[in-house]
């Protein structure tokens, strides 16, 4: 499964769902296989994308939020990757554990 919390232009947790959130993972070894994931909307601004793909392989995951790609926040402990402290007054910076830039690997 992945996990996606929304966030405003801000930083914020946003707190309703309802967005077009799509999901893809493409084999690296042949990019016409394709699959979609599933997304479950929570209605509270997260959403849970289940996949199930046939086929062994390594996938490129692409995830899209308003035809818009996501950030990546991958931290298997420590960060919460759906935290926010927002005081109001400074700007909010990506923690460094995050990237728009790299590609989401998957091994199935």
């Amino acid at each position: 499964k992945v996990y996606l919390q929304a966030k405003d232009a801000f930083g914020n947790n946003r707190i309703t769902g309802g967005d077009d959130v799509v999901a893809n993972f493409k084999r690296t070894a042949n990019p016409d296989i394709q699959y979609r994931g599933n997304v479950l909307d929570r209605g509270d601004g997260s959403y849970v994308i289940s996949y199930s793909i046939p086929l062994a392989g390594n996938y490129i995951v692409s995830v899209g939020l308003g035809g818009e790609p996501v950030q990546y926040c991958l931290s298997p402990s420590g960060d919460r990757w759906d935290a926010r402290q927002y005081d109001g007054i400074s700007v909010y910076s990506a923690p460094p554990f995050c990237s728009l830039d790299d590609d989401l690997h998957l091994n199935v």
